[in-house]
């Protein structure tokens, strides 16, 4: 005789055994959760992903309490699921946002850091010119600026004013160094001594002035930035009397001229 199953019954025995699938909001959770956790979140926000934890370990309560058929609440649950994901992602939300802030701090540094080495820079490398100029020749400072003298039998010959080729070495590493002196003015200026005419003198002291300024135009410094002037035998630096002393009187001064003030 086959037996016969009443459908009540069979019914209320799953009722009283089948458990409930998790709902979907309560895998979301903990699948965003993992997600989170594994990443920075976890040192940045510490406190937002354990509020999150706290809202999921509800959740998970929920569908423990009301898992089985008979007492199932998924409503609470679902909801419960739905909240704990949320807080997961704000918490993600927040710690990138400190993240950003946090590089954009270290940005906002490096370029302060790096705008102060440029501005560092056009001194430094002044100060170098300026060492450089030093070690060229004889160097002073008057109300004129920062004079360097070159003495003429050096640059020129005797009564001429066309460049000695063994001058144009010397030349060329003085118009590197004025040209590292970013913004600054120059001028040449040519001296004789007393022997021969006013006119002779000046007209000389002034094509070597001329002659120097054009190569070291030539060589990249600005023309805009420096002038020539001739001055004969004025401002003599030593006695005319001597042949050492009339000597130095023959010579070509480069003058670094102050800032505008």
């Amino acid at each position: 005789m086959k037996t016969r199953l009443i459908p009540g019954i069979l019914l209320g025995a799953c009722a009283a055994g089948c458990v409930a699938e998790r709902p979907k909001e309560l895998v979301d959770a903990h699948a965003t959760y993992n997600r989170v956790a594994a990443g920075p979140t976890a040192t940045v926000n510490p406190s937002g992903l354990a509020d999150a934890k706290a809202e999921l370990d509800r959740a998970d309560k929920s569908y423990e309490d009301h898992k089985y058929m008979q007492n199932r609440d998924t409503d609470f649950t679902r909801d419960e699921g739905y909240i704990a994901m949320r807080k997961a992602q704000l918490a993600e939300a927040e710690a990138n946002a400190m993240l950003a802030s946090r590089e954009k701090a270290r940005l906002d540094r490096d370029l302060q850091a790096a705008l102060l080495r440029q501005q560092a820079k056009p001194a430094v490398k002044a100060d170098d010119a300026a060492q450089r100029l030093g070690n060229m020749g004889p160097v002073r400072q008057d109300e004129r600026g920062t004079i360097l003298t070159l003495a003429g039998s050096i640059v020129f010959a005797t009564g001429q004013y066309k460049l000695r080729n063994e001058s144009l070495p010397k030349l060329n590493q003085i118009a590197v160094a004025l040209k590292d002196l970013n913004g600054r003015t120059f001028l040449v200026e040519g001296y004789t001594d007393s022997t021969g005419s006013d006119a002779t003198n000046l007209q000389l002291s002034k094509k070597r002035a001329s002659a120097v300024r054009e190569y070291l135009i030539r060589q990249g410094v600005p023309a805009d930035q420096i002038k020539a002037k001739g001055n004969g035998k004025d401002r003599p630096v030593a006695s005319n009397d001597t042949p050492e002393g009339r000597a130095e009187n023959r010579r070509v001064e480069i003058i670094v001229q102050p800032r505008p003030s």
